[in-house]
């Protein structure tokens, strides 16, 4: 993908070139891997989609921190214009934003649709797409008070700019 651009400079190339690989590096979420409670599909996807879904993996992690971006932004002039549910009050905005995130991902799929994610499907499945944004992102560690290593937050973050 990056190679074939024509409005990139060679340097941002290579520069490109070597994020994605981070990326890449870290696709199979192999740090969530060693968990007892991990299940078997999941262990066969650590070990297989990482090349093929790499690209979209780049555009998962971008696109939530452009509109985490952009949310604040609007909030900034939209000061106590978000409504919570009752049992949600506790939960910032910010940490809303990303619930709100994770809660798009979540879905029950039988196991052939599930082997189409491992075999064809250039997407990660829905539950790494949420787990390997967020894992990613600063924010997310602000927002939710993690330190890296913590939970849901990387060491090594892959980050794109």
């Amino acid at each position: 993908m990056v190679n074939q651009s024509t409005w990139m400079d060679s340097k941002s190339k290579i520069e490109t070139i070597k994020k994605v690989q981070g990326i890449k590096a870290k696709i199979g979420y192999p740090d969530y891997f060693e968990k007892d409670y991990m299940i078997k599909l999941e262990k066969e996807y650590a070990e297989v989609a990482g090349e093929r879904t790499k690209d979209e993996n780049v555009a998962d992690i971008v696109g939530l921190k452009m509109a985490f971006i952009a949310y604040r932004k609007w909030a900034q002039s939209h000061r106590n214009v978000d409504k919570k549910l009752p049992g949600l009050t506790k939960f910032s905005d910010e940490q809303m934003f990303f619930l709100s995130f994770g809660h798009a991902w979540c879905e029950k799929m039988s196991d052939t649709v599930a082997k189409f994610y491992l075999i064809a499907d250039t997407h990660s499945p829905p539950q790494f797409r949420a787990i390997g944004s967020t894992s990613n992102l600063a924010e997310f560690d602000r927002a939710f008070g993690c330190k890296p290593g913590q939970s849901n937050s990387r060491v090594d973050k892959c980050n794109m700019w």
